[in-house]
């Protein structure tokens, strides 16, 4: 996973990746209540960790990024919230074992191989507690053809944007390829008034449901169901949004 990718968006992630109702809705419902111990892994800059915690929920947040976990901080969440950590450690966390863990935005895209994503799955099992759930929101691209091209919408916020295009690669790979656009303001604004671009790419996992659900299974959890987001309606066609969740074996 490059920390260098999120570390360019650190500063704007809140302003792109706004925290979405239905999705906390939908953590409530699966174990996300007042007094259960939450872990969010691959928490950004911890907007859900926030907003769980605000609600009385016993909740952590973990990322990889350095620039993420201090803006986390900077937005308020406590230090002893927050760390900087590999998500396959999640076994290892001092707040362990949990009622629910989760992970979304399509973070477990970024391991650097399906070894990684089966290392994390087995790793989150033994961070539950017995009957604890797992939560994993991801993008499921394997109806793109290979050398398929597909935009997808641009995220915006006031004064950002962020284009964002996949390409697939070989058999098990998509090349997400994104445009950061800043808005100028104060008195660092050019003349010109032109806006910041930085160009970002990124090599991630090329995943599938079938093949989630077979890792999930075969790293000790029980039941596994599959949904087409946070409203928890069946997949869609249309849509590539996944989000799984699946009970650890009691």
């Amino acid at each position: 996973m490059s920390t260098e990718f999120y570390a360019a968006l650190a500063e704007h992630y809140d302003a792109l990746f706004r925290v979405d109702e239905t999705a906390l809705r939908f953590l409530t419902n699966h174990g996300a209540v007042g007094g259960a111990r939450v872990l969010d892994a691959a928490c950004g800059s911890g907007a859900y960790t926030r907003a769980l915690v605000d609600r009385g929920v016993d909740a952590f947040g973990t990322d990889l990024s350095d620039a993420m976990i201090e803006r986390a901080r900077s937005c308020g969440l406590a230090a002893d919230r927050c760390e900087v950590a590999d998500m396959l450690d999640a076994r290892d966390h001092r707040a362990a074992p949990f009622d629910l863990v989760f992970c979304i935005g399509n973070s477990i895209a970024h391991l650097s191989s399906y070894d990684h994503v089966s290392r994390f799955f087995a790793s989150a099992a033994d961070a539950l507690r017995a009957a604890g759930t797992l939560v994993v929101q991801f993008v499921d691209v394997s109806d793109l053809p290979v050398d398929g091209e597909q935009r997808l919408p641009a995220l915006q916020g006031p004064g950002v944007e962020f284009e964002r295009t996949y390409r697939r690669v070989g058999t098990d790979a998509i090349r997400f390829d994104a445009r950061l656009i800043v808005e100028p303001t104060g008195p660092d604004r050019p003349a010109s008034g032109a806006p910041r671009t930085a160009d970002l790419s990124q090599r991630l996992l090329l995943l599938s449901a079938d093949r989630i659900e077979r890792m999930l299974c075969a790293c000790g959890f029980a039941s596994v169901l599959v949904y087409g987001g946070f409203d928890a309606g069946q997949p869609r066609p249309d849509s590539w949004v996944r989000v799984v969740v699946a009970s650890r074996a009691s």
